[in-house]
């Protein structure tokens, strides 16, 4: 891959994409060809409940760099990340990966079709955050550690990075009889403005997954409704039919 401040474009407009084109939303959030859906789907469900979070985290620099202002998060207990009070403050430059052969186009998250840079420049900035550790992982850093995928307590912490506000860990309770409970808790949460990420495990080989779910892959929780649950994938696209609040039960983690 190349780095390229000034080829990576928005195929609408042949121009550098500007950093917001309105209130930020998740369907301007596409992954790439990273691994990070996790990381995806996290930023565009706070861009799609908290917009004014997306927009207060990144501004431009008059270098043509951006400023990204981070909450700093911490663990309260196993399975709860909190603000500490301070910030992660980075400055990323407006160099994102292309192809040599198609140096127009970002290849990780997709900005020249989004037509908008801020989900190109959070990841950046949340691949560069292992730069603020006094001891970053020693095997995987950067790019490299998101394209590895995030667990359920790493997007936990991503949202409170980004918002500045506690988020939670909580496993389905996949009992019979649950699914009342589970549209409940659902609902309640996205009624209350909170973003809500699942996980899909890979399935055991030769098993194919209901409703178009794709196995080791992170969705956005974006609607329930009388027993059915909508996600939106941060592909852009294939995003699951709309299922039974049960076969989500049975399939997330």
């Amino acid at each position: 891959y190349e780095g390229s401040a000034v080829r990576d474009l928005c195929a609408a407009t042949g121009q550098r994409p500007a950093l917001f084109d309105g209130p930020p939303d998740r369907s301007q959030a596409v992954q790439g060809e990273l691994g990070d859906c996790g990381v995806i789907a996290t930023m565009g469900a706070v861009g799609a409940h908290r917009p004014g979070d997306i927009t207060g985290a990144v501004t431009d620099n008059a270098d043509g760099s951006f400023h990204v202002r981070l909450h700093e998060a911490r663990f309260s207990d196993a399975d709860r990340t909190e603000p500490t009070g301070r910030h992660l403050d980075l400055t990323v430059t407006a160099d994102f990966p292309v192809r040599a052969t198609d140096p127009d186009r970002s290849v990780y998250a997709d900005q020249s079709h989004s037509g908008v840079a801020w989900p190109g420049v959070l990841e950046k900035a949340f691949a560069g955050v292992d730069d603020t550790s006094a001891s970053p992982s020693p095997t995987e850093a950067g790019y490299e550690r998101l394209d590895g995928g995030t667990d359920p307590w790493e997007r936990a912490e991503l949202l409170t990075q980004l918002t500045g506000e506690p988020a939670v860990v909580r496993p389905f309770d996949k009992t019979p009889g649950r699914e009342a409970a589970a549209e409940t808790e659902l609902g309640d949460a996205l009624r209350a403005g909170k973003p809500v990420i699942v996980g899909i495990p890979e399935p055991p080989a030769g098993v194919r997954l209901p409703h178009n779910l794709i196995g080791g892959h992170a969705y956005e929780v974006v609607g329930v409704d009388r027993g059915t649950v909508e996600l939106h994938n941060p592909y852009g696209y294939d995003h699951p039919s709309p299922m039974p609040v049960r076969d989500l039960l049975e399939e997330a983690c």
